[in-house]
């Protein structure tokens, strides 16, 4: 049915014309996937309550380790990793069921490209979906595991070398943002080296470019000397949504 559909879009629409609508459909999914933002429903599961009222506000996994714990941040993590995998996942399905469609059709295309190109715009609208959620207000995450999650699909490499930049810069300064900033500006830098593919560079600069922009506010804090760093005691009690008062 799914490769019907795949021979039917570029029937009617051509090659151009049916990769606007397969990307359309993998954007929307990965989308509906990245808003499932699973510091919201974990921490309103676990303590009946709303992350986004404690420490900075975020949705996210550091800001559960601050005010909640090891436990529902651990839980948080890896909900966040594997949405970004499901996303992906499906989208290279997509990808290159169409690509292989549109080879049967006598194009010249590669299913390795279209895989890649469908992996990185899932992820991207994943990254967007966590950021501002559908099913929570619009108000959610930084994106940082779900990037991650994609760097491990794409390509084990860039993932170990954001890694390694991320362990570096948060095991000497302490705090996590730090660290997911230097995290990010590698990324660009590592797909370029090892994939080459000057679209995927600038797709995945894009990416890196809005995780780092999330951070605006922690980048502040952290010129002021005034950033948290990270603790993994238990806590005894959420700290309030310190942005609200800057």
């Amino acid at each position: 049915m799914i490769d019907n559909m795949l021979k039917l879009f570029i029937d009617i629409l051509g090659y151009n014309g049916g990769w606007v609508a397969i990307g359309t459909i993998i954007a929307v999914i990965a989308y509906l996937f990245g808003s499932l933002s699973c510091a919201i429903i974990i921490v309103r599961l676990w303590k009946h309550d709303d992350i986004r009222k404690y420490g900075s506000g975020s949705a996210g996994g550091t800001n559960v380790l601050r005010n909640f714990g090891v436990v529902p941040a651990v839980l948080t993590l890896a909900g966040d990793f594997l949405k970004g995998v499901a996303a992906i996942i499906v989208a290279r399905f997509l990808a290159e069921g169409y690509g292989k469609a549109a080879i049967e059709a006598g194009m010249q295309i590669s299913v390795e490209t279209c895989s890649l190109y469908g992996a990185l715009l899932a992820g991207a609208f994943c990254v967007i979906g966590h950021v501002y959620p559908i099913y929570f207000k619009f108000k959610g995450g930084k994106g940082v595991i779900t990037t991650a999650s994609l760097l491990v699909l794409i390509d084990w490499r860039i993932f170990l070398v954001s890694l390694a930049a991320f362990l570096i810069a948060t095991g000497i300064s302490k705090m996590v943002s730090l660290g997911s900033i230097c995290a990010g500006l590698v990324i660009p830098i590592s797909v370029f080296i090892f994939n080459g593919n000057i679209y995927a560079t600038i797709i995945s600069a894009c990416i890196a470019a809005f995780v780092i922009y999330l951070h605006k506010n922690n980048i502040a804090r952290i010129i002021k000397g005034t950033e948290s760093k990270v603790s993994f005691k238990k806590k005894t009690k959420p700290q309030e949504n310190y942005n609200t008062k800057e």
